[in-house]
């Protein structure tokens, strides 16, 4: 059995091109973690923050669990002047990369770039991601011939169960089951007492959100707390690696031509760059994105 770990970064709301704080993009990932080694892949990851973040740990493995590292506070040391920072937060991050590939873990997802003044519609965006990561993960359960189960960091009650709903839906369709190899809707938890939750707000808070304001944001005339220059070493250092941690997989087509699908998805309403660009080296930078 698997479980796939589900948590969010940014917002789905409205981006505003005049308001700095405002968000250009969502991301909804999810941690795919075989059953068997969650117990190990836990005892590892407590062991990991008490390393790198002793002071926040409290001392003993119990209280690690609850001591939660925030993405959005680890990505904001790249935008300081504190080197030292940095590459403890890098060390980190690289540790955890690790830690996902040597439990067999993989990741899957969606990111939406938004287009500023544009009106969003906040419920369909997340109800389509949430959707996405479950077509992906009934894909790499499939594969397996195994079965799944979905835990999402807890949200309020209605979007919980607007959520849930969303997923019931297309479990009782009249045409079929589109995930029969999950074994209920996804089920809300605390993250504070989930490392794979945990886990998956690093993946799109400290790592995806930022990389993706460096591949799609720059250059676009935005002057927004989040399109960060500096995150560019968040690029530099993990699109290799993020990328070889996808689950992808080949759609077959009736002219028997195949198109690889999964992993994580880029919707750029901003400059229609494609999805792979975000696995680019940033060094590279100057070839053009793919249509």
């Amino acid at each position: 059995m698997y479980i796939c770990y589900v948590d969010e970064a940014g917002d789905t709301g409205q981006f505003y091109f005049d308001r700095k704080d405002s968000q250009p993009a969502f991301v909804l990932s999810g941690l795919i973690l075989p059953y068997v080694t969650l117990r190990q892949y836990t005892e590892a990851f407590i062991a990991l923050k008490m390393k790198y973040f002793p002071d926040k740990c409290n001392g003993t493995r119990h209280n690690a669990v609850l001591a939660e590292l925030k993405g959005s506070d680890l990505r904001q040391v790249f935008t300081k002047k504190n080197e030292q920072n940095k590459r403890h937060t890098l060390g980190f991050l690289n540790g955890l990369v690790a830690l996902i590939g040597e439990h067999r873990g993989k990741i899957i997802g969606r990111i939406h770039i938004k287009k500023p003044d544009t009106p969003s519609k906040p419920a369909a965006i997340y109800t389509s991601s949430m959707q996405n990561i479950c077509s992906s993960f009934q894909k790499f359960l499939q594969a397996r011939e195994n079965l799944g189960a979905v835990i999402c960091d807890s949200r309020d009650y209605n979007q919980n169960n607007q959520t849930s709903h969303a997923i019931f839906t297309q479990m009782y369709k009249y045409g079929g089951d589109a995930y029969p190899n999950i074994v209920d809707m996804p089920t809300f938890g605390d993250s504070r007492n989930h490392a794979g939750i945990q886990t998956a707000d690093l993946i799109s808070s400290a790592l995806l959100f930022p990389m993706a304001m460096h591949a799609y944001c720059i250059g676009h005339g935005l002057r927004n707390t989040h399109v960060q220059p500096k995150y560019r070493v968040l690029r530099e250092t993990f699109w290799s690696k993020l990328a070889q941690l996808q689950y992808r997989y080949d759609i077959a087509h009736l002219d028997k031509s195949t198109k690889r699908s999964g992993g994580i998805n880029v919707s750029d309403k901003l400059g229609r760059k494609h999805g792979s660009y975000l696995f680019k080296n940033p060094n590279n930078d100057s070839q053009p994105p793919q249509p």
